[in-house]
């Protein structure tokens, strides 16, 4: 993979690391959400009969998004804190 090749000859070994989890963190966030989406739509959509389980298959997919909705905020806050922690470039640039 070019750029987390790219990213570890910039940042290091342990930028790069921190940033494939979060690239990845957002893809399954953005998945649950899309899945959240269709779930909505079948519910919204859904005969009297079955309106109660798709209402339960709604909320259990708002569950996962938002758990996923975390972990990825936990990875961006992991990358941010690093990213923190480095000299600017600026402070590299003088010395």
């Amino acid at each position: 993979m070019a750029s987390a090749r790219i990213s570890s000859e910039v940042l290091g070994e342990a930028a790069a690391d921190l940033l494939d989890r979060m690239l990845f963190r957002y893809i399954d966030w953005r998945e649950e959400a899309d899945t959240v989406t269709e779930a909505y739509q079948r519910w919204s959509r859904a005969e009297a009969d079955t309106q109660r389980a798709a209402f339960s298959v709604y909320t259990a997919a708002l569950d996962r998004e938002q758990a996923a909705a975390a972990r990825y905020a936990l990875a961006v806050t992991g990358l941010e804190r690093w990213l923190q922690g480095r000299p600017s470039c600026e402070a590299r640039a003088r010395s």
